[in-house]
């Protein structure tokens, strides 16, 4: 499966960059899972509503975890694959945009007719969403195989990575701690 065995044809250091993107890929996801719950029950006790499509944006979340596990082939692009791979990897990789589009949707529609309080915890909620989005929006331009490619050497993945796990990722850890702060220690943060 990973080509344990080492070849002419393939170097020992496209092995290791094999196991690297399975690892790190998948982890990505996994780690922004609980940011979507957070950000989904932030959203909820905010706006009081309950989840819009909660069903659905249960089964969007799985599916993130389901197919962020299986593109990680998708940067490796010179590295000695089947020539058919970047086609299946980017298909799985644009693939992550139905799950992540019902997860804006649901959380847009609990916004909508709600009565939105706009806590700091929420605020920090909706500056994810827009940080989520916008990430996304620059992921579907590396999921084509040819920009993905050029891109690679540019700061444009480095942008993308950062953007959705370094920014929004804390947006929404910083909601949460604005909002399970006062449950847990009895004192409110400064709003």
């Amino acid at each position: 499966f990973f080509a344990a065995r080492v070849t002419s044809s393939v170097s020992l250091s496209a092995v290791w960059q094999r196991w690297f993107w399975f690892f790190a890929q998948a982890e990505v996801y996994v780690a922004m899972l609980p940011c979507f719950g957070i950000v989904s029950h932030l959203v909820a006790t905010f706006s009081r509503r309950p989840v819009w499509a909660e069903r659905a944006a249960v089964m969007a979340l799985c599916a993130v975890g389901v197919f962020g596990f299986c593109i990680w082939g998708f940067h490796m692009f010179s590295s000695a694959l089947n020539p058919y791979s970047p086609l299946v990897f980017s298909l799985l990789a644009s693939s992550l945009g139905i799950p992540a589009s019902v997860l804006l949707a649901s959380w847009l529609g609990t916004l909508w007719t709600g009565e939105i309080r706009l806590t700091t915890a929420m605020l920090f909620a909706i500056g994810f969403i827009s940080l989520f989005l916008s990430g996304g929006l620059s992921g579907l331009f590396l999921v084509r195989r040819d920009i993905a490619a050029a891109a690679i050497t540019d700061d444009f993945v480095t942008g993308h990575f950062h953007l959705v796990m370094g920014v929004a990722a804390t947006f929404a850890i910083l909601g949460a701690l604005f909002f399970w702060f006062p449950k847990l220690y009895g004192r409110s943060l400064n709003e």
